[in-house]
């Protein structure tokens, strides 16, 4: 029994060695096309835009839109609303210590944790 089992553990992984191997065969037709297709995408209009922005174009243009929002950031910025109103702490918040808060949490996470696998 013990020697079926390894015989079927052999096979199954032979079975996937083979698999990936034919997998990566298949992924270098990708991206191949033929003369013809080729030729075809050179003759059409519509990729070959003379109007088309060069690559320092289309830098230079985003570096100018990137530095305008940023001067909006700032105008933005400049501008603060007022103050909050003062608003006295409750009694019942600041008595709450640190080492309470933590331990109320710990337990909170642990009760969702729980809670999470149905217990």
């Amino acid at each position: 029994m013990l020697i079926a089992a390894i015989v079927v553990i052999a096979v199954l992984g032979a079975v996937a060695v083979f698999s990936a191997l034919k997998s990566r065969d298949a992924d270098g037709a990708v991206g191949i096309l033929s003369r013809e297709t080729k030729s075809r995408d050179r003759e059409s209009t519509v990729l070959g835009d003379e109007d088309a922005l060069t690559g320092k174009q289309v830098e230079r243009a985003q570096v100018l839109e990137r530095k305008a929002a940023s001067k909006e950031l700032v105008l933005a910025a400049r501008e603060s609303a007022p103050p909050a109103p003062y608003v006295p702490p409750d009694p019942e918040v600041i008595g709450v210590s640190r080492r309470q808060f933590f331990n109320r949490t710990i337990i909170l996470m642990m009760q969702i944790g729980l809670g999470g696998f149905g217990l």
